[in-house]
């Protein structure tokens, strides 16, 4: 006995079978779109005409030399700097007087450029001389006042022990104004410090200081620049600077001029910002200390 299907899963297995088949139709038509428009396409390129060979290129040959070597020009920028270049200071502290110089000026070896306030040495020394000259009186006293005991002793009227200490009065007066002499040598030398003088000819740089201020010792006053040849200071790869010896003569350009430089010495150290080895280059001709300058 064979049961009868219901008619519900009749109709879902019609619709399935539709839909595979209008799938399958579907991609038929598909496939059969993409081989009309392939035949199509090789349709046209049969009929295309073929391009025209292109001519031949004409090529030329060189034959290759072998060079040893090759130059390469490398510039090096570097600052013109005098040969001495130093801070000149008082050796003791104190109140600056007067400035003589003004920056720019030139001045000689031994010009004087400033003075310290020299009031209380110079009373201080009044005050050494005059006791100076009371230990003078004393000791022309002690003088005579021996003489005379040695006088006595010869007669027989003066004890030895008076001699002694006449003898020993003047040998104490003495070594008294022997002290005062080299306080009095303290004073002059303390006089003679507070005056600045130029240790060398040359050009007065920076100002550090005014009349009426307090210096402690060492400190600035003036920046002193020395007279000669400038020197042109530049820095250089130490492999480079390794291959230089002194008395090479270069070319260097400063401020647009053209001079000659020679190489004057290699400084041993090398520089701790640029990790470079300084060359200091002797220029031939004149320059501004501060310019810029290459070679």
């Amino acid at each position: 006995m064979t049961d009868a299907v219901p008619a519900s899963k009749l109709r879902r297995a019609a619709r399935i079978g539709g839909r595979v088949l209008s799938t399958v139709l579907t991609a038929l038509l598909a496939v059969g779109a993409v081989a009309l428009a392939t035949g199509t396409i090789e349709t046209r390129a049969s009929q295309a005409p073929a391009p025209e060979a292109a001519p031949p290129a004409t090529v030329s040959a060189a034959p290759l030399t072998v060079q040893p070597g090759y130059s390469v020009t490398r510039h090096f920028v570097g600052q013109v700097e005098p040969q001495q270049r130093i801070d000149v200071a008082f050796e003791a502290g104190g109140t600056v007087a007067e400035i003589v110089v003004a920056e720019g000026d030139r001045v000689a070896e031994g010009a004087l450029l400033a003075r310290l306030d020299t009031r209380a040495l110079e009373a201080d020394r009044r005050s050494v001389l005059a006791a100076q000259a009371a230990l003078m009186a004393q000791l022309e006293l002690a003088e005579r006042t021996a003489e005379r005991a040695e006088g006595l002793g010869e007669s027989g009227f003066a004890s030895q022990q008076r001699l002694d200490e006449a003898r020993l009065a003047v040998a104490e007066l003495t070594a008294r104004v022997a002290e005062t002499t080299a306080r009095l040598e303290v004073i002059d030398v303390a006089l003679d410090k507070a005056v600045l003088r130029a240790p060398f000819s040359g050009e007065i740089g920076a100002r550090a200081a005014d009349p009426g201020q307090t210096l402690a010792a060492g400190a600035a006053v003036l920046t002193l620049l020395q007279d000669g040849a400038a020197e042109l200071h530049i820095g250089l790869p130490p492999a480079l600077a390794a291959t230089l010896e002194p008395g090479l003569e270069v070319e260097s350009t400063v401020a647009g001029q053209t001079q000659m430089a020679v190489l004057d010495q290699l400084q041993p150290d090398l520089d701790p910002a640029t990790r470079t080895q300084t060359a200091i280059f002797r220029l031939t001709g004149t320059a501004a200390f501060g310019q810029a300058g290459r070679i």
